[in-house]
């Protein structure tokens, strides 16, 4: 027998701890008539038999800024990609909407965030396989309305100056 080498190669989940070479030498010990490798599998599955898988979510906003009352996307990407349920929305403690994933993400669009500085999070739900997990809070600064203040006092009998007025 040939003396063999011991190897460690992580690949994914599994990992091969020892890979032996085998082969049948001839008497003179110069020449081999078979070589076969032989492999030993470790799977180490982490937590308990049924538990569920951790998951990540992150957040992403079609804008970091925007006006009141404009239309703002909110992306929910949620790893694995093939996790199921649903991801809701906050600003800060306030639910803005929840939606369904699919292949991992989920959308919802919103006209609805107050002006100020808004903390946004996603929320994925978990299912029977994956865990529930929180983004990090994305900022959204949304500014009010410019305004155009007080127009100037108006008297009896006068018109505002708009251009030439045609009276008929």
């Amino acid at each position: 027998m040939v003396k063999g080498e011991n190897i460690h190669r992580p690949l994914n989940s599994v990992s091969i701890i020892s890979t032996k070479r085998t082969g049948v030498l001839d008497k003179d010990r110069k020449s081999c008539a078979l070589w076969a490798p032989v492999a030993l599998m470790l799977v180490v599955v982490s937590g308990a038999v049924g538990a569920p898988l951790p998951s990540t979510t992150s957040l992403e906003t079609s804008s970091s800024t925007s006006v009141l009352g404009q239309a703002v996307t909110l992306t929910a990407t949620v790893y694995p990609s093939i996790a199921t349920g649903r991801a809701t929305w906050y600003d800060g403690v306030t639910v803005l909407g929840a939606s369904a994933l699919t292949q991992g993400q989920a959308e919802y669009t919103t006209t609805l965030l107050e002006s100020g500085v808004r903390q946004l999070k996603a929320f994925y739900s978990g299912d029977s396989t994956y865990q529930g997990s929180t983004s990090k809070a994305v900022s959204q600064t949304v500014s009010a309305l410019p305004s155009k203040g007080f127009g100037p006092a108006l008297t009896a009998g006068t018109v505002p100056s708009a251009g030439p007025v045609a009276i008929r």
